[in-house]
């Protein structure tokens, strides 16, 4: 059973941008779909997800463990064009 301490503990737990969870995006984007405001065309990003998907985890996981994160992000309003 879930209790009040279980429930306050995760809640306290920052979220994660893991290295293998962009990969997986990456790795499943839709190639049909128009090139976002990076301006790189998805099938780009698919191919070279094993190269390309450390410094996007790098980037936003960043901001998630030192606390400074943008209003936006903690209430699911900013999410990276092709993440």
């Amino acid at each position: 059973m879930d209790g009040p301490q279980d429930r306050e503990r995760r809640s306290k737990v920052s979220p994660t941008v893991r290295e293998d969870k962009v990969h997986d995006h990456l790795r499943n984007m839709n190639i049909l779909k128009s090139m976002g405001a990076d301006e790189v065309n998805p099938t780009v990003l698919r191919q070279l997800a094993d190269e390309v998907a450390k410094p996007p985890s790098m980037i936003f996981e960043k901001p998630w463990q030192s606390g400074d994160v943008p209003g936006g992000w903690k209430k699911g309003n900013i999410v990276p064009t092709h993440f």
